[in-house]
């Protein structure tokens, strides 16, 4: 007796034949399209990948959200308008990485106007990506400036706010400028722009201008700029910290390191330009030989300027007179200095003539001078009482030091008066002449206490009649 096995066949049912159909269709459909524009189709390996790309950027999504947000955040590290700005440009960056892997993927890199045009989808993604990059960069290292310059003293204006140092703000705008500048020129080489601006010849060597030069020209010079910050701002006042070194030796360092890194940024702005340095310098000094003859005076100053940075015989904030005029120096540039007088007028000194000239630096060893008062008192006066009361006089002024105490000396026997020298110590050399007029008002009020008087000249006049 044989038997029959009977094996049921499931067909699908209508409703997954529709699905199959539509998804088909729908394939069909979108690869036409794609087609259209980038002869190429997508197969489930592409889908696949794509997926996978978009679960990964969603990974890293979710890793800014809980670690980097959250300190910044939770931490109150900064405020609430950063904290917007910052997490979109985050999602903005890993929008535009996953939409330019997908370009990739998919292949539907489309050129404009044609596949062998620079200006295509992904270096137009590419393009925004970098300037986004680039404001991470400089919202990061601002930061890092803040933070180097957080807990020094700044100024506060109207709204209690403070006020940003000269050097903080130095320090933020080269480095954006930076930032920004080097961006350019990742764009440019992108989309292969470098056209040639302008050439010219010169000694027989043909000179060309182009953009991307002009902007790696531009980016080494706020380099340069940066470099003269952190050297002077990081690592050389940490070391006067240290050493104490003062003001005036600190400005002269700075300004020769920053004398030194420019010259070097602008040698190699111009090798970046394509100049020719050994041109360049056969050319100038064709050009020292004659301009130096009519000239003499302002290289003169020029190379004073340096000598002063070097020998430091005056440095700014030393209060010196010169040609009969007592002011604080308050710059020295490479040709001129600026001396501010009592008065706070601004005078513009020839750097030769602090050299060249005989000038009298009051702060040059020592931050205290002495002085001296001048006083007379008539004949017949009690001048131990005279000198215990001009003694007491500097006691009581603030402005005179306590040592070197004050002394009285007993100048001369005038022709009308016993004249008096105090001679006292100060630290306040602009302001010595109204250090000066309160203690002449001083002096004349203890004198008419203890009836002291303070002569002036008499002339005894005998007229002799004729007869």
């Amino acid at each position: 007796m044989a038997l029959t096995v009977y094996r049921q066949v499931k067909r699908p049912s209508t409703v997954n034949r529709i699905k199959f159909n539509v998804s088909t269709n729908m394939q069909k459909l979108l690869n036409s399209i794609i087609e259209q524009f980038t002869n190429h189709t997508i197969t489930i390996e592409h889908l696949i990948a794509l997926g996978f790309v978009l679960v990964v950027i969603s990974i890293l999504y979710t890793v800014f959200e809980k670690r980097l947000f959250y300190y910044l955040y939770e931490r109150n590290t900064i405020a609430d308008v950063a904290k917007k700005k910052l997490r979109s440009i985050i999602r903005l960056c890993l929008l535009l990485i996953s939409l330019i892997i997908s370009v990739l993927i998919l292949g539907i890199n489309i050129g404009i106007p044609d596949e062998t045009s620079s200006l295509t989808v992904v270096n137009i993604l590419w393009a925004v990506l970098i300037v986004q990059i680039a404001r991470l960069f400089e919202y990061f290292f601002g930061r890092v400036v803040n933070k180097i310059y957080r807990g020094r003293e700044g100024s506060l204006n109207a709204a209690g706010e403070i006020v940003r140092s000269k050097p903080e703000q130095t320090a933020s705008s080269s480095l954006k400028y930076a930032i920004y500048t080097f961006a350019i020129i990742l764009i440019l080489k992108k989309f292969n722009i470098d056209y040639e601006l302008f050439s010219f010849e010169a000694s027989g060597n043909l000179f060309h201008f182009r953009i991307s030069s002009i902007f790696g020209a531009i980016l080494i010079l706020f380099i340069a700029r940066l470099i003269v910050w952190a050297v002077t701002q990081i690592i050389l006042r940490t070391y006067y910290h240290s050493r104490e070194v003062n003001i005036g030796s600190q400005y002269a360092i700075n300004q020769l390191v920053s004398y030194v890194i420019y010259i070097v940024a602008i040698v190699l702005a111009l090798d970046n330009l394509g100049v020719q340095m050994t041109v360049l310098w056969g050319g100038l000094a064709a050009l020292l030989v004659g301009v130096g003859l009519g000239l003499q005076q302002t290289f003169n100053d020029l190379f004073s300027g340096i000598l002063l940075l070097f020998e430091r015989t005056v440095e700014v904030g030393d209060v010196v007179n010169i040609d009969g005029e007592v002011g604080r120096v308050k710059r020295i540039g490479l040709r001129t200095s600026s001396i501010e007088s009592r008065d706070h007028i601004m005078f513009i000194i020839p750097n030769s003539k602090l050299v060249m000239d005989n000038i009298i630096n009051w702060s040059h060893t020592d931050l205290k001078v002495r002085f001296t008062l001048e006083v007379g008192v008539a004949y017949g006066s009690d001048v131990q009482l005279v000198k215990d009361l001009l003694l007491q006089v500097a006691a009581e002024h603030s402005d005179i030091l306590k040592y070197p105490t004050p002394i009285v000396r007993f100048a001369n026997f005038g022709e009308s008066s016993l004249d008096f020298e105090l001679l006292f110590y100060s630290k306040k050399f602009i302001a010595i002449n109204d250090v000066r007029s309160d203690l002449r008002f001083a002096i004349d009020e203890l004198f008419k206490t203890n009836r002291i008087e303070i002569p002036f000249p008499q002339r005894d006049v005998w007229m002799r009649s004729g007869g």
